[in-house]
């Protein structure tokens, strides 16, 4: 007979190794890259665009600031107190994201609830719908995803694809933020058309020169 504890208990092992795996696909800082990706697409319901067009402003506003302070850094060699004051302007925006601990509600925990960090927006919401609030969150999240990207040295993989949509670039050789946008751009570049014409030259240099297959291709 069957030993079906034992079955289970394997069935089990095998979906916490399957979670486990698609967890190691996921890049380090994947929930705050996707985070500020949102934000700078303005990926959002419709009703809370007003909001999420003031969210990327400030994301926006933060990630610049970030990587002027470190070029201002980088260039002049700066040392103690003056990389304070080179971030300066950055840290004073910055403080408008406090940090706390609570315990939230958590289903799929054994004891219902965990420990979690909590955001604080820098905008004002008129409306506290779900959404609205999602929004809140989403940019706090997005944030301080700047300042641990920024400290991981990975602020520079945030780029602007062909198609105008900001992406994170998982490679650095990675220039667009899809394969279809990869298809699109090659279909259109010059080197493609180029490559186009050569072939229908070829091709036609081919049947003159054999009329006979080109009748039998027919």
């Amino acid at each position: 007979m069957p030993n079906l504890l034992s079955h289970d208990r394997e069935k089990a092992l095998a979906e916490a190794q399957a979670r486990s795996r698609a967890r190691a696909k996921r890049f380090a800082g994947f929930e705050e890259g996707e985070a500020i990706i949102r934000c700078l697409n303005l990926d959002f319901p419709q009703e809370n665009i007003r909001q999420a067009i003031a969210a990327r402003r400030r994301v926006l506003e933060i990630l610049d600031g970030v990587k002027a302070a470190a070029q201002k850094v980088r260039e002049n060699q700066l040392s103690g107190r003056a990389v304070a004051g080179a971030f300066a302007s950055v840290n004073r925006l910055l403080e408008r994201y406090p940090i706390h601990r609570c315990f939230v509600s958590d289903r799929g925990r054994p004891t219902g609830w965990k420990g979690e960090q909590v955001f604080k927006s820098a905008g004002s919401i008129r409306k506290k719908t779900f959404d609205a609030l999602a929004v809140a969150k989403i940019e706090a999240i997005a944030i301080h995803g700047v300042v641990w990207m920024a400290d991981a040295g990975l602020l520079d993989r945030f780029r602007i694809c062909e198609c105008s949509q900001w992406y994170f670039a998982r490679f650095s050789h990675q220039n667009f933020c899809s394969s279809t946008c990869r298809v699109r751009f090659w279909e259109n570049s010059e080197q493609r058309k180029e490559h186009k014409r050569q072939r229908a030259r070829e091709n036609y240099l081919y049947k003159k020169a054999h009329p006979t297959s080109a009748k039998k291709e027919r």
